[in-house]
């Protein structure tokens, strides 16, 4: 308003308005199909000096303007003229206008994308013929109301310059409305200006702005009575695939009743804020979607500050001029094809066509809610621009899999129906549950009133996978394996390969475990593994890496592949997933497909050792179903144990007997499976088997504490056949210590505990050097009484990198001589063997060699009949010559006798020597030493003592 009206012409000089923009109340719709339309043609002829040719029914308000007119009518005037509802042109909703004297004044609409939606009206380059002074535009709420048949049309506003009667259009008997009042009462409404003068003609002068940039009227009437209006939001919801387990696309319908929209008299329904859709548990997502997916950045999208939420742009984007890959807000979204995942179509009373478009996946973590998943909605009406743009933010439970979708801060522009189509087939976003049943969609739906609502939608599974008959409860477990080397070659290096396939609608895979045949071992003395630290910082090294995995995910035909990387641990403790082991596998993969990454995913396995046979059990901790709360859906897990670059690693059995790989598959609801899948090597008569055995006997041997041998055996490790069967003879003059027999400890005892063993059971100790480790075994040798066998055998347990491996040796004696069998050695290379039966106390030998040579095996001629047969059935019949140690020449009668203290401390020093890792032994032998060199010194002292005392010793 210009304010007091001065009489006369204004000079030409005072700045005149040439845009206006004016942003409506958010909430302040119009109804564009309800009034006739004055075409552009009609506008701009004139059937009279005052008037166009708008028709009277097209009139839809009446605009008060004060101005200055050029001639003839120079001077300053106010006219009431009628507004006209115009025929848009492309790409605006609405088109308003009036004429002052033959100068048209234009109100452009458009519904402003983003924010609150509020409608635009836009005076573009309005004429500096007439200056405007003031002006009041008023648009009727009912355009058609009786109540303005006195202003409907030129004849009725101007009738006098006219010199033709009112003639008012009838009405109808129940007129539609125009405006509808926002359904939001929780603030005032205000309204924005902003616009820009015409410049003056003064020098520089550009023009300058009207207002303040987008200042803020607001609104002396406040609305009232929005707890009355209605709120009675239904919701439909359906799966495309009514079969269970199948990829299916999903029809969901919004409907919103507008009965009251439509009325003049009546009230509109509230319009929705906020919806919330929860999906039942079952209907999830498909990690087939991910296949040939990408995501729609919020560049693409045009979506920087949409609905007031706070918004950074992407890394990258800040400051890039808008391109086909950029756009702003209420531009058209560039987002690719690749990224869309639905269609959306919308209905409503205010626009004859229906605003249509696509649901894209937002980029993951980069979108207005920093949320691993978005979805962007936008749909536009052509004809008239009107073009909506949304964020809905989906959360997955991650222990229950459902989905919760949430569209926050929904304008208020009201709508009859919004239909969202996903796209179906292989690659659908969704998949069906996995058991036939009724399901039912929940939701909250929040008005602009403050109300609410809660409809729900029920759908039916009634048919299994593929169309089959519903699947019985618990799912179905029948999981496909093959297991196997690359190279069947006996004692070859090879990768191994465990391969598992599961069909839709399977039981989830949740625990494997494999039991490997004797002989399938790796180097792991050649990696260095993992320790328990990185595997809980998920920070193992490429120096651990051992093999890799190849997951398939997802239902339908176009699955998703993940790969992985497997890495070999040290020792892991136990925990309530896996019990304590030496090694384990930790398989790795990297959960990216797509635009998803959801991070690298662990699956721990423990290594166990079979003491007896040296045979690998692999046991698996669960594997996940799913991932921070999307369904693995597992089709297909591979996992080959391979180093990189093909470096030795795993090898071969050298037995060439027919074996299993078994071991069991587990189910997430309780099924299991046993797996059991052929192995056999080939060309084991084609290996080398040439192992040499050595033994050794101490010469100086005594009735007291027997005789010490010592067996050495030397193999070249990987790549010849290894041992199975070795049997020994020992010589006559090597008998077995019955004594020593006596003590031997009992099969219970030794089997819940070796430890537990009467010292005197403990006969020598034996040392191992093997390629697979980096450090030998090591351990004693045990006599073992078995039950009803005549003699006792021989266990050696050998134990390092945390654990044990039980040799075996049954013992026989005939005649005085003793034969040792060893007859199920494990298919394990190695590069030494050997074990130590010392002398002592409790010695395993004794001499058969007569008292006057002093029970010295110098000079004797010593040999030990062996039979060696290689785990490929070939066998050397060697006769070992055992070599006698400690026999020097006699010295001279002149030389130096040791006194009794020197041979004692000799005999103290051999035994911390001999024994050195055996506490008990060494005890054991210095009490025999101090027993053997100190009972002649009492002696000779009491014999002393007596004849000092004039006596004769007794």
């Amino acid at each position: 308003d210009g304010g007091t009206e001065p009489p006369g012409y204004y000079p030409s000089t005072v700045a005149q308005p040439k845009q206006l923009r004016f942003k409506l109340p958010p909430g302040l719709v119009a109804d564009t199909t309800v009034m006739p339309r004055c075409t552009a043609v009609q506008f701009a002829s004139f059937v009279h000096e005052w008037a166009n040719a708008c028709p009277a029914d097209t009139a839809i308000g009446v605009a008060t303007v004060t101005a200055n007119l050029p001639q003839p009518l120079f001077g300053l005037h106010r006219f009431e003229v009628p507004i006209f509802n115009l025929t848009p042109v492309p790409g605006e909703p609405a088109r308003l206008g009036f004429e002052l004297y033959k100068v048209s004044v234009i109100l452009d609409t458009a519904l402003a994308t983003g924010g609150e939606y509020a409608a635009e009206v836009i005076a573009e380059d309005t004429s500096e013929t007439a200056q405007l002074l003031s002006s009041q535009v008023t648009v009727w709420g009912v355009p058609n109301d009786p109540r303005h048949d006195n202003s409907r049309g030129w004849t009725c506003l101007l009738p006098a310059m006219m010199e033709v009667p009112c003639a008012p259009t009838p009405h109808q008997s129940e007129p539609a409305p125009f405006l509808t009042l926002p359904t939001s009462c929780e603030k005032p409404l205000a309204s924005t200006i902003a616009g820009r003068s015409w410049p003056t003609g003064e020098p520089g002068d550009t023009g300058s702005e009207l207002a303040p940039e987008n200042t803020e009227y607001v609104l002396p009437a406040t609305l009232i009575g929005c707890g009355s209006l209605t709120f009675n939001p239904g919701l439909e919801l359906e799966p495309e695939q009514r079969a269970a387990s199948a990829p299916t696309g999903l029809n969901a319908t919004v409907t919103m009743p507008q009965t009251g929209l439509t009325t003049p008299a009546g009230l509109a329904d509230s319009a929705l804020k906020e919806t919330t859709v929860t999906l039942p548990q079952g209907l999830g997502l498909n990690p087939s979607a991910a296949n040939g997916l990408q995501a729609c950045s919020t560049g693409e999208f045009g979506f920087l500050n949409l609905l007031g939420i706070p918004f950074t742009e992407e890394p990258g984007e800040e400051g890039e001029a808008q391109t086909t890959n950029r756009t702003s807000p209420s531009g058209p979204s560039h987002c690719p094809d690749a990224a869309k995942v639905g269609t959306v179509q919308i209905k409503t009373p205010l626009l004859a066509g229906e605003p249509t478009g696509s649901l894209y996946l937002a980029r993951e973590n980069v979108n207005p809610f920093r949320s691993p998943l978005v979805l962007y909605l936008t749909a536009e009406e052509p004809e008239t621009g009107v073009r909506v743009k949304l964020a809905g933010e989906v959360k997955i439970d991650p222990g229950t899999g459902r989905l919760t979708t949430t569209f926050h801060n929904t304008p208020q522009l009201p709508f009859s129906s919004l239909h969202l189509h996903f796209f179906g087939g292989g690659r659908a976003s969704l998949a069906t549950p996995p058991s036939c049943g009724s399901y039912t969609t929940t939701s909250q739906f929040n008005a602009w009133t403050g109300g609410s609502a809660n409809p729900s939608s029920s759908f039916t599974i009634d048919a299994g996978p593929g169309g089959s008959s519903c699947p019985p409860t618990p799912l179905p477990f029948q999981a496909a394996y093959t297991a196997g080397v690359a190279n069947p070659q006996a004692g070859a290096y090879t990768p191994f390969t465990l391969a598992i396939g599961q069909a839709d609608g399977s039981q989830p895979l949740e625990h494997i475990t494999l039991h490997l045949p004797s002989g399938i071992a790796a180097l792991i003395s050649q990696v260095t593994p993992c320790t328990e630290a990185q595997v809980l910082a998920d920070a193992c090294e490429a120096s651990s890496q051992v093999g890799h995995t190849t997951a398939v995910a997802g239902l339908g035909n176009e699955p998703v592949t993940l790969e992985g990387t497997v890495y070999l641990t040290g020792p892991l403790k136990a925990t309530s997933t896996h019990p304590a082991a030496p090694f384990g596998l930790l398989a790795v993969t990297h959960a990216a497909a797509g635009p998803f990454d959801l991070g690298y995913v662990p699956v721990l396995s423990t290594l166990e050792v079979d003491p007896n046979t040296a045979a690998v059990t692999v046991t698996s901790e669960p594997v996940p179903r799913s991932v921070d709360g999307v369904p693995v859906d597992l089709k297909q897990l591979q996992v080959t144990v391979e180093r990189p670059g093909n470096a030795p690693f795993e090898f071969n059995p050298t037995n060439c007997d027919p074996h299993q790989i078994t071991g069991s598959l587990t189910g997430y609801e309780g099924s299991a499976a046993g797996l059991g899948y052929p192995f056999q090597v080939q060309n084991c008569p084609n290996l080398p088997f040439h192992p040499v055995l050595e033994a050794f006997v101490g010469g100086h041997a005594s009735k007291a504490n027997g005789a010490q041998l010592t067996v050495k055996v030397t193999s070249q490790g990987v790549g010849v056949a290894n041992i199975h069967r070795v049997d020994l003879q020992l010589p006559k003059q090597l008998p077995s210590r019955l004594t020593t027999i006596q003590k031997a400890c009992v099969a219970a005892t030794f089997e819940a505990n070796p430890a537990s063993c009467p010292e005197g059971s403990v006969i020598g100790s034996a040392t191992i050097h093997t390629p697979v480790f980096k450090n030998p075994l090591t351990g004693p040798a045990y006599l073992v009484s078995h039950g009803n066998a005549a003699f006792p055998d021989v266990e050696f347990i050998l134990q390092g990198e945390g654990l044990q491996i039980v040799l075996d040796g049954h013992t026989d004696i005939k005649k005085g001589i003793t034969y040792s069998r060893f007859e199920s050695a494990p298919d394990a290379p190695f590069t030494t063997f050997e074990t130590t039966l010392p002398t002592g106390p409790h010695s395993a030998l004794t001499v058969n060699v007569a008292e006057s040579k002093h029970y010295s095996l110098c000079g004797e001629k010593l040999s030990m009949p062996t039979t060696l047969e290689g785990q490929n059935g070939a066998t050397i019949n060697p006769t070992t010559h055992i070599q006698i140690q400690g026999c020097t020449q006699v010295k001279s009668n002149r030389a130096r006798k040791l006194t009794r203290k020197q041979q004692l401390a000799l005999a103290l020093k051999n035994c911390r020597k001999r024994y050195r890792h055996n506490r008990h032994r060494r005890a054991a032998c210095e009490r025999s030493a101090r027993h053997r060199y100190a009972a002649n010194k009492h002696a000779k002292a009491h014999k002393s003592s007596q004849a000092r005392q004039g006596g004769r010793p007794r």
